[in-house]
């Protein structure tokens, strides 16, 4: 286990993969991270090539449409600006878009496609305490775009 200081940049990798059959078009990467917490500018790759900042905690992917099978990985840093005993600090990144028809894909489509396991298009982040954590990269997963 390693605790995280006040100053300390955390890296965050989260993967986005279309599971299902046709395009995932017009995707949107939104980060919400606690209020403890910063992006640090600069930091960000889209499948390890650089990636501007966000927007309004936005990654605009229009333009960069996955198609079956197809995926992303995002990595960026955020700096930890206070720490508190027994805090719970929760980052959050989801994922939106539309299909080929310009239809908004739906966040839980696991009647129609099985492999959609992600009940949300999101997934989050929790450490509790000292911000003591037990593994240096955590890992989200949108599965279902």
């Amino acid at each position: 286990a390693f605790t995280v200081e006040e100053n300390d940049l955390v890296t965050y990798t989260g993967t986005v993969q279309n599971v299902g059959q046709g395009r995932a078009e017009n995707l949107i990467l939104t980060l919400n991270l606690p209020p403890n917490m910063s992006f640090e500018a600069g930091t960000a790759t889209l499948n390890g090539q650089p990636l501007a900042n966000p927007v309004g905690g936005s990654w605009d992917l229009t333009g960069q449409p996955l198609g079956t099978g197809e995926g992303y990985t995002i990595v960026f840093q955020a700096r930890v600006n206070e720490t508190a005993n027994g805090g719970t600090y929760n980052a959050v990144l989801a994922a939106v878009g539309t299909n080929s028809e310009g239809f908004a894909i739906a966040a839980d489509s696991s009647s129609t496609i099985p492999a959609d396991v992600d009940e949300d298009d999101q997934d989050d982040v929790t450490v509790y305490s000292q911000l003591a954590c037990t593994t240096a990269v955590h890992s989200v997963a949108y599965e279902d775009l």
